[in-house]
């Protein structure tokens, strides 16, 4: 994505959440959108939020796994994150 693009998006989604904080969508998408901006530890807050709203979001837990582990060196979460993303889809 292009520098206007991403700018747009992320005023689409500040826009959203400002109006409605609670919305798994916005705050996820916010998320993805700081760790694709090379963001990565500021979406942290972010994709645990999302989760708060949907503990299920595999995309989330996935995500935050990989943060976790390659940035903060925090395995153990990382791995227990997914761990519950791999239940969610296989139902485990």
């Amino acid at each position: 994505m292009d520098a206007q693009t991403l700018a747009a998006a992320e005023r689409i989604l500040q826009r959203v959440y400002s109006r409605q904080p609670d919305s798994v969508e916005a705050v996820f998408g916010l998320a993805m959108l700081r760790h694709v901006q090379g963001q990565k530890l500021e979406a942290i807050p972010l994709y645990e939020r999302a989760l708060e709203l949907n503990a299920d979001n595999v995309l989330a837990l996935n995500n935050l796994a990989w943060i976790l582990s390659q940035e903060k060196g925090d395995h153990a979460r990382a791995l227990e994150l997914a761990e519950k993303g791999l239940a969610a889809v296989t139902g485990k």
